[in-house]
């Protein structure tokens, strides 16, 4: 009897934002404190959206200043609610909009939307209505998705992993020079939003040789070179165990914890960490481990 099986493992890259500036966080400790935001906008920026995001039982309201001293007053936070405003001085609009408990991650997340914005600094005030927890996490669009130039003034590199390489079901890898064997610089950083350890681990991705699609050779550089080796890793644990029969129970979680244990660690480093996850890969190192 022949039995066909179908397994999987996804492999999610880690994400090019940690010198991007598109994220910012800050702790609101009680009710009545306000807190800045601070976003630069170039010459000739495109229309975007900067999401506020806070935990469930914390409720925000926002404000806004332009660069040109025209200010929007506190919005009222009402659920499910958007409000429009023109700045006639700007001549652009603003929009807020509040939702609540976004899907998955059990938060509330407010989306300021700057319609055809002016050059200069524009100031986010985060206004606290109810806190308990009193954490929020500031995001801009990621790179290719928002003008070059629109940032954070105050910025950090942590919690910039995009998705889906948030998800606990996926091997989510950050990139580095295998040559220096330095972190690349514009590999994103974790934990995620809701401090799960991610990334798994770290994968070659600066200047790694390959083939683009003109069929001629060029050196790439990217997380998305890193998740391409990682992936080429995990076909040849399913090789390994599914073909050759030594682990038919082979699965994304199963290979990702044997890809972990087989990292190569420096002794300087604390792992998980937020840069390299458990390690740099090393699959030949794995397959030792996997000797009888």
């Amino acid at each position: 009897m022949l039995v066909l099986l179908e397994v999987y493992a996804f492999v999610r890259r880690h994400g090019n934002e940690a010198t991007a500036r598109h994220h910012t966080h800050n702790k609101l400790n009680n009710e009545g404190e306000t807190r800045n935001l601070e976003v630069i906008v170039p010459e000739n920026s495109s229309s975007f959206c900067a999401f506020i995001v806070t935990s469930s039982p914390d409720r925000i309201a926002v404000s806004l200043k332009s660069p040109s001293g025209e200010e929007v007053e506190k919005i009222p936070e009402r659920p499910e609610t958007s409000f429009e405003v023109y700045l006639e001085k700007c001549n652009c609009t603003v929009k807020v909009e509040y939702s609540h408990l976004l899907s998955g991650i059990g938060s509330n997340i407010t989306r300021v939307i700057l319609v055809n914005p002016i050059p200069g600094i524009w100031t986010i005030t985060v206004h606290g209505e109810l806190i308990v927890n009193g954490t929020y996490n500031a995001w801009l669009p990621i790179t290719g998705l928002v003008t070059p130039g629109v940032e954070f003034v105050n910025s950090t590199p942590r919690f910039t992993i995009v998705t889906p390489g948030i998800s606990a079901g996926n091997i989510t890898c950050s990139a580095y020079n295998n040559v220096t064997g330095t972190l690349y610089d514009s590999s994103s950083w974790g934990p995620t939003r809701i401090l799960a350890n991610k990334p798994d681990l770290a994968a070659p991705g600066v200047n790694v040789t390959g083939v683009f699609p003109n069929e001629k050779l060029g050196n790439m550089t990217g997380t998305s070179v890193a998740a391409g080796i990682t992936t080429g890793a995990c076909a040849l644990m399913l090789q390994w165990g599914i073909v050759n029969g030594n682990s038919i129970e082979l699965n994304t979680d199963r290979i990702k914890a044997f890809l972990i244990r087989g990292c190569s660690r420096e002794l300087h480093i604390s792992y998980p960490s937020d840069q390299w996850g458990y390690g740099k890969l090393n699959l030949l190192n794995t397959f030792n481990l996997l000797r009888p």
